[in-house]
């Protein structure tokens, strides 16, 4: 009888995870101090740890990321962010500020970014709002390489502080040399949201 009721909570348990992790994900709420976050609003995203590229001989380390978006979709049932071209900036250690790499100093720049929650799961589909996703990086007065991806998925915790991790995103190489620029770079990153003013974020 013990091991009966024990399976039978282990069942139910399990039944009832089944039915409430869905319903969490599939309806995700940006809130700021509880209320919804209105679309329009302007929020922030900064990085956790260094954000670097790394590809053999070829590296590219950032300790700072910053992002500005806008808020263009957090109707209960998705959330959705825009970026405007350049509008995610990185720096690190060297000069002017710049990112360090394998060859000098290095800047980094993105083109414009749309975040999509995806309904049922806990995954947000990055694109290019409707185009690729380019990131150019410029070693100074070395080389300039052009990275694209049709789109990537990062990932995102519900009731819970605002991140959005996007981890081992590759991108593939459309321009630049094939001595300094290699075929393909992978990065991970950390984005953790806030109001424009730092005040914290949540997925609820």
């Amino acid at each position: 009888m013990h091991k009966k009721l024990i399976m039978t909570c282990a069942v139910i348990a399990g039944f009832a995870a089944f039915i409430i992790a869905p319903v969490a994900s599939a309806s995700p709420v940006l809130t700021s101090e509880g209320s919804a976050v209105p679309l329009g609003t302007e929020i922030k995203g900064n990085n956790t740890g260094v954000f670097a590229f790394n590809e053999g001989s070829y590296t590219i380390s950032c300790g700072t990321v910053d992002m500005t978006a806008v808020v263009t979709g957090n109707t209960g049932s998705q959330i959705k962010l825009e970026t405007a071209v350049g509008a995610l900036t990185s720096s690190g250690t060297a000069t002017a500020g710049d990112c360090t790499a394998s060859w000098g100093p290095a800047t980094l720049t993105w083109g414009k970014l749309c975040f999509s929650t995806v309904s049922g799961t806990d995954n947000v589909s990055v694109t290019g709002c409707g185009a690729n996703i380019v990131m150019t990086t410029n070693i100074t007065g070395v080389v300039v390489c052009k990275y694209s991806a049709a789109s990537v998925t990062a990932s995102f915790l519900t009731n819970a502080d605002a991140t959005f991790s996007l981890s081992a995103i590759p991108l593939s190489k459309t321009e630049g040399s094939g001595l300094f620029c290699p075929s393909q770079i992978t990065f991970s990153l950390d984005l953790d949201l806030t109001t424009a003013s730092g005040g914290t974020l949540s997925i609820s």
